[in-house]
């Protein structure tokens, strides 16, 4: 195995500056000690004291950092490597992409999810998982992250018909793939294959009992990652996978597998909500007010889509809702924005006030 076989690239290169300090990928990670290969062997890491002060920290699974060994006067093996075995993380290099969503719980700060990433697998099951509303808060991530989606409709052996699923799903997906398959039958794992592209890497999202670790499995051709069966009287599923590893498979193709997400919180930009719902974007172009809201302004063209069916209800319903989250999302970290939206919020109230009182005023 060599760096590039982990996906090492120019990008990393261009970015690596003079030092005797080794590149090695984020295989796994833990509270305080992180899993590395440097494309020869894997080694436990852990991080140097002023590394927790950087914006980048901590590691994630897919990061690639420069390593160096705790004692540099260590003794030496006859392989090079020291004998206390003892590795410090000296810093991170630069990322590619990061998948990034809100930390759950009301606090505003971001929880990285994987990094350096090509491809995000966005796999959900033809059940009771089934939600486009979830598929759009998932494709909004990764438009901010700059990878690519293909999205993955699983247990397609358990329906009848996959059509309605798929048409739902290629409504948001932008011309990227959707594909209906089976960790069971085979479907689809093959178009799937074909897709994957060998030093590249992809990341498996999606809620928990939807088969991502069995697919990884299957990919591998082995029992790489443990799986559990989803409880039948709801389809909820159960978690197996508790931590995101990167795995890489025969293929040559690298996979990080990742827990079940039991909430899609956003982490993202008003860029990111507009890639996702590019019919309502393209028409917001053309309304009166630069900062309108489509709720009804005058020459709102929006709205006037909506009217004329070139809008579905329910994807404006969609796009309304997360843009009141990223604004909200915006005042907690804001403390400016946080104050115009009161000051905003004021004016309305007395304005209101103002109106009730010439409504009851003789």
């Amino acid at each position: 195995m060599t760096l590039q076989s982990l996906g090492w690239s120019a990008f990393f290169e261009a970015h690596l500056q003079n030092t005797a300090s080794r590149p090695c990928r984020v295989v796994s990670e833990g509270a305080d000690l992180f899993l590395v290969h440097d494309g020869v062997r894997e080694v436990f890491a852990s991080p140097r004291g002023r590394l927790r002060n950087q914006p980048g920290f901590p590691p994630v699974v897919g990061d690639w950092v420069l390593v160096e060994c705790a004692d540099r006067l260590a003794e030496q093996r006859a392989d090079g490597s020291a004998k206390n075995d003892r590795y410090v993380v000296e810093s991170i290099l630069e990322r590619r992409t990061a998948i990034v969503r809100k930390q759950a719980g009301s606090r505003g700060s971001a929880q990285m999810l994987a990094a350096n990433v090509d491809r995000v697998l966005l796999v959900t099951s033809m059940n009771q998982d089934f939600s486009v509303r979830r598929l759009e808060r998932y494709l909004t991530l990764i438009w901010e992250s700059g990878a690519t989606p293909i999205i993955l409709l699983t247990k397609a052996d358990l329906v009848s018909d996959a059509g309605p699923f798929r048409r739902e799903a290629e409504k948001c997906a932008l011309g990227f793939p959707v594909l209906c398959i089976s960790n069971v039958s085979g479907e689809g794992i093959g178009e799937l294959r074909s897709l994957l592209v060998v030093g590249e890497t992809v990341v498996l999202l999606g809620s928990s009992g939807v088969g991502k670790s069995t697919l990884v499995n299957v990919l591998g051709g082995a029992e790489v990652r443990e799986t559990r069966s989803v409880r039948e009287r709801d389809g909820k599923g159960r978690h197996a996978t508790t931590d995101r590893h990167l795995v890489r498979l025969p293929s040559g193709v690298l996979v990080i597998d990742t827990p079940g997400l039991r909430e899609v919180q956003l982490w993202a930009s008003d860029t990111a909500v507009a890639q996702t719902f590019p019919e309502i974007s393209e028409l917001a172009i053309h309304c009166r007010f630069r900062d309108c809201q489509h709720q009804g302004e005058p020459g709102c063209a929006v709205v006037a889509g909506l009217g004329s069916g070139q809008i579905e209800a329910d994807r404006l319903d969609s796009f309304r809702r997360l843009r009141r989250e990223l604004e909200h999302l915006d005042r907690q970290s804001d403390p400016l924005s946080a104050m115009k939206h009161k000051s905003k919020i004021k004016q309305i109230m007395r304005a209101q006030e103002q109106q009730q009182r010439r409504r009851t005023k003789p």
